[in-house]
C-alpha cells in the first residue's frame, strides 16, 4: 500500500513538471521526469533575473532532481521487491518503510 502512495507522489511530481502523459512503468516515469528536470536545468532564468531569482530557480531544480533520485532509490530498495508476491518484511522493517514514506511524502508535498 505504501508503494501505491508513492506512485501518487510520482505522478504529482510529473504533473508539477507539466508532463502530460506519464509512463506507467516506474523506471520509465522516473527517467521521463529526470529528462524534463535536466532540460529545465539547462535553461537560463533570464538575463534580467536578479541573483535572488537565479538562486531560487537553482534551488527549485535541485529539489526536483533530489525528489526524482529519491523515487529511483525507493523503487530499487522497496517497490521492485514488494510488487511481486513472495517477499515479506518484518514488522520493524515495515515500520521503517512506513516512516520513510511518510517523511518523503511530507517533503514532496512541501516542495510542490
Amino acid at each position: 500500500h505504501l508503494m501505491r502512495v508513492l506512485e501518487i507522489g510520482l505522478y504529482a511530481l510529473a504533473h508539477h513538471l507539466q508532463i502530460l502523459k506519464v509512463e506507467e512503468n516506474w523506471q520509465n516515469a522516473i527517467e521521463q521526469i529526470q529528462s524534463v528536470i535536466d532540460e529545465q536545468a539547462r535553461q537560463d532564468p533570464g538575463k534580467n533575473a536578479t541573483a535572488e531569482q537565479r538562486g531560487q530557480y537553482k534551488s527549485l531544480k535541485e529539489t526536483q532532481a533530489n525528489l526524482a533520485r529519491h523515487f529511483l532509490y525507493l523503487k530499487d530498495a522497496w517497490r521492485n521487491r514488494t510488487a511481486h508476491a513472495g517477499h515479506m518484511y518484518s514488522e520493524e522493517t515495515a515500520r521503517e518503510i512506513y516512516n520513510h514514506v511518510r517523511a518523503f511524502m511530507r517533503d514532496l508535498a512541501s516542495a510542490l
